[in-house]
């Protein structure tokens, strides 16, 4: 099985009160992520 390694970040603000997502997570292949999820049923 290959190693896929996912960064997750959360923020309360983003500076000079911009709005930010409450969570993002970063994948190196998107595709590949959502392949993943889904044969995992996730």
């Amino acid at each position: 099985m290959v190693q896929r390694t996912a960064q997750i970040n959360a923020a309360i603000d983003g500076g000079s009160n911009i709005p930010t997502p409450d969570l993002s997570i970063e994948v190196d292949d998107l595709e590949e992520a959502l392949w993943v999820m889904k044969e995992a049923r996730v």
